[in-house]
């Protein structure tokens, strides 16, 4: 498509399409700014508009073609090159959104302008992979570019939660993994891990004899700091981090063979809640040999009922400034309070504890299950709800979970409320229903 100058016939058009446009008319919006733009090649004007049209109309192939020859007549037209780059990022091609906004001519200050504007632009829909690499590469251009700055920092507080800062410096967790990895990998195996992080686990797998491990990160801005770690530990040549979801992996594509090992630390605060139990499933399917060591082997979870006066009331809502605020207390029963800092004396054990669950990850099936507990009271006090806690036996002797009195535990505590406390005596019973569908926990008290 030549350019043209401008026409009165083609400011007609342009106002026409301009005005469909305005009432909602995208269909009509665009056939005018085709049949003029056909009759003698249109301006940029014209083809910008309709590149605005499709874009509204969510036509992104189309309106990548029309900026693409935009672009072709004026390289300098940067406003097509931005709406280009968003085209092809919502068309299912961001290596080919990145690659043409790295194209840019664009230098410094105005390089990390119009990188940083791009990005906001996936960053409003949620396409927070390529809003990343786009302010990264706008900072980079200039780092004093507030856009691109704040930009990248708050896609990173989206992709990288703060709770990896604590289970990488829960030293507990970390020695117990390092005990079970040098206990279940000897020389020359292969280890599948799930979930690398910074690539902790992984790396203690080679020191532990492996000759290669294979360890996959849905992040792809994780997977891509794990790449860097490995390679700045030495340890490039031995660790292969893969950016998929483990249920993505492939034998023969991902990995060249089936692994003898399996790690993986993919736990919430109620165990199953990052997709464990799927996760396992599927490796042992499809990825790990008939005779593989798992790392955890099993895992467990359990209930007591507890007093916690102060916890409960963090967990519901009476009379605030005079106004009943209580019918919001609803939003309160949809699943459990989780805590990561629990003190002495924010709650008590009224009674024993009971194991609800038990999942066996190296061969058992999993299956959503529900369970009617019972509990006797071993002194007296308020029942305000139950403690949800899990352990995971990683191997013979060494387990880890967030079970109470535990301390630099990084997973929090999960409590259940009951929407009425009330007294109970020693020796009295309490019971509960207790489910879970393989990846959610729910307590109701009956």
């Amino acid at each position: 498509m030549a350019m043209s100058t401008d026409s009165s016939a083609q400011n007609l058009a342009l106002n026409e399409a301009m005005t469909l446009r305005a009432r909602g008319d995208l269909n009509g919006a665009e056939r005018a700014l085709r049949s003029a733009l056909d009759k003698d090649g249109g301006s940029p004007a014209l083809a910008a508009e309709l590149g605005d049209v499709l874009r509204q109309a969510r036509k992104w192939a189309a309106a990548a073609e029309i900026c693409r020859t935009l672009i072709k007549a004026d390289p300098g037209d940067q406003r097509a090159r931005e709406h280009l780059v968003y085209a092809l990022g919502m068309s299912g091609r961001p290596a080919d959104a990145v690659e043409v906004a790295l194209a840019s001519p664009l230098r410094g200050a105005e390089r990390a302008r119009s990188l940083a504007a791009s990005a906001d632009a996936f960053y409003e829909v949620r396409r927070l992979g390529i809003a990343g690499v786009l302010y990264r590469e706008g900072y980079a251009a200039d780092a004093d570019n507030f856009d691109a700055k704040i930009g990248l920092s708050q896609v990173l507080r989206n992709q990288v939660p703060r709770w990896h800062f604590g289970m990488l410096n829960d030293q507990p967790r970390n020695a117990a993994y390092e005990a079970a990895i040098g206990a279940a990998v000897t020389d020359g195996d292969v280890v599948l891990e799930i979930g690398t992080g910074a690539g902790l686990l992984a790396m203690m797998a080679v020191r532990a004899g492996a000759e290669h491990v294979y360890t996959c990160e849905s992040v792809g801005t994780i997977a891509q700091k794990a790449r860097d770690i490995v390679e700045a530990n030495g340890l490039a040549s031995k660790i292969t981090v893969i950016p998929k979801w483990s249920t993505d992996l492939l034998v023969g594509q991902d990995l060249p063979g089936q692994a003898d090992v399996l790690i993986c630390e993919i736990a919430d605060n109620l165990l199953i809640g990052e997709g464990m139990l799927a996760a396992v499933s599927h490796a042992r399917a499809n990825l790990l040999a008939p005779n593989a060591r798992l790392v955890p082997t099993s895992g467990s979870v359990h209930v007591a009922p507890i007093e916690a006066p102060n916890l409960h009331a963090l967990d519901r809502v009476g009379d605030v400034a005079g106004f009943d605020l209580s019918l919001f207390n609803e939003f309160s029963r949809s699943g459990n309070l989780s805590v990561e800092s629990v003190r002495d004396g924010d709650f008590e054990l009224l009674g024993e504890a009971t194991t609800v669950f038990e999942f066996d990850f190296s061969g058992g099936a999993f299956e959503r299950e529900t369970k009617h507990i019972e509990t006797t009271c071993r002194r007296g006090g308020v029942l305000h709800g139950f403690m949800v806690w899990f352990e995971m036996l990683l191997m013979d002797g060494v387990s880890i979970g967030n079970y109470p009195g535990r301390s630099g535990d990084h997973w929090g505590h999960a409590f259940f409320f009951v929407d009425a406390p009330r007294p109970v005596a020693a020796g009295e019973t309490i019971s509960a229903i207790v489910r879970h569908d393989t990846t959610t926990i729910d307590l109701v008290s009956e």
